[in-house]
């Protein structure tokens, strides 16, 4: 194994071939760190007083953003959703609750079933193909419901460079810009009382950054696969830009700046576009329509 290309001192653990550089544990955890840090003043990510409900699902990305915002000595609580997939996500959730109570962060679980009134393997008996459009919408109420019960002020999700990038390129192949204009580092294009702001502390830090960051820090998580997953178009970018960035190191860091130069241009046109946001009828949730997607998913099902 070569040396570190910073100490010089340890084996390294991991090639950044971007940087044309190899780095051992504590040197990349410092690196990783500070990447995160940096991300987070950049953006304005968050401010003084601010309470973060961390998004985490058990998995290597959000609990190495879990590990990170807790150092940072921040006001957090753990938000982790139970969709209902057996076999999958009891493992996660197990992984989830062993490291809250180790650093001590308040963890609170919400089940599909006793919110939404169905969970995911339900949903799939019916419309399996369809399971994890229905799962997304529902997660994502549901996070932002607890948050904002939990008197959150933002929430933090693990979306890592690839899961950005990947992204960034599907909306632009499905012509959808006011997706990307809806992204970014700190989500959302109109403030709602009722909508709590996601923001992404790791997304300059690349998928295989945050496996690493997470088994030289010890932490214990789940590399478990979604029974359902079935998004093609997304495995198929997937594997283009992995492509890509083997042949030319940093292509995903080019991608993801060249977007975060367009944002502010794409966030003032479809601001004016965007119609005001209200509140469901049904739930009271914050929706652009009379009725949440939420909810009109949920009448589909009965």
């Amino acid at each position: 194994m070569a040396e570190c290309s910073k100490c010089g001192k340890r084996k390294t653990v991991i090639n950044l071939e971007y940087m044309k550089e190899e780095y051992c544990g504590e040197c990349f955890i410092n690196l990783y760190e500070k990447r995160v840090r940096k991300s987070i003043r950049k953006h304005g990510m968050i401010q003084r007083n601010d309470k973060i409900a961390l998004a985490v699902s058990g998995g290597k990305d959000s609990l190495s953003m879990a590990n990170v915002l807790h150092k940072l000595n921040l006001d957090v609580v753990a938000i982790t959703i139970d969709e209902g997939i057996c076999g999958y996500r009891d493992n996660s959730i197990e992984k989830v609750r062993n490291f809250m109570q180790e650093k001590e962060i308040p963890l609170h679980i919400y089940s599909f079933k006793e919110e939404i009134g169905v969970t995911v393997d339900e949903v799939a008996e019916e419309h399996e193909e369809q399971s994890c459009s229905y799962c997304g919408v529902f997660r994502r109420k549901l996070m932002n419901k607890a948050a904002r019960e939990l008197g959150c002020d933002k929430i933090a999700t693990g979306h890592n460079l690839d899961d950005e990038v990947q992204t960034v390129l599907m909306n632009l192949i499905r012509s959808e810009p006011q997706r990307l204009a809806r992204m970014g580092p700190v989500t959302g294009l109109k403030d709602h009382g009722k909508f709590v702001p996601r923001i992404k502390p790791l997304r300059r830090c690349s998928e295989k950054e945050d496996a690493v960051y997470a088994l030289v820090n010890g932490i214990d998580f789940d590399d478990g696969k979604c029974l359902y997953i079935n998004s093609s178009s997304r495995l198929l970018t997937r594997e283009c830009l992995n492509k890509m960035e083997l042949e030319n190191p940093g292509t995903k860091f080019s991608i993801l700046s060249s977007y975060d130069k367009m944002l502010p241009a794409l966030r003032e046109y479809y601001r004016g576009k965007s119609g005001d946001i209200g509140e469901c009828g049904k739930c009271g949730e914050p929706t652009s329509s009379d009725e949440c997607k939420a909810c009109r998913m949920i009448r589909n099902l009965i």
